[in-house]
């Protein structure tokens, strides 16, 4: 996610999904999910 947020702000795009789903992400892996992935994303959504 971060290579891609880099390269969007070097070519002006906006992504604030992207972004959200980074923020979320770092949330996680503080809580001990980094090595879970976007896996940790979507048991965020279902609430687990």
């Amino acid at each position: 996610m971060g290579i891609a947020l880099e390269s969007a702000k070097e070519m002006g795009l906006n992504t604030p999904g992207l972004a959200l789903a980074e923020s979320l992400y770092k949330q996680l892996a503080d809580q001990g999910y980094e090595d879970k992935g976007t896996q940790a994303l979507f048991k965020y959504y279902l609430g687990l």
